[in-house]
């Protein structure tokens, strides 16, 4: 039974953990577009993920050409 409440609990952390990156990365892209439409700077501005096989994985905001 303990270990149907850890799966439980580490399920419920894995999923809140998923949303809160999920929004985080939404805002990212609103953000970018946001200085696009607006010319912000007057660049052009998008953003980069990486996803490397060392488990680094990361995404940016970026200024410039792609």
């Amino acid at each position: 039974m303990a270990v149907a409440g850890f799966l439980g609990l580490y399920s419920f952390r894995g999923e809140k953990y998923l949303d809160l990156t999920s929004q985080e990365i939404i805002n990212v892209l609103r953000d970018a577009q946001d200085r696009s439409i607006s010319r912000e700077e007057d660049g052009h501005w998008g953003v980069h993920f990486e996803n490397s096989a060392g488990g680094d994985n990361f995404y940016e905001l970026f200024k410039g050409a792609s």
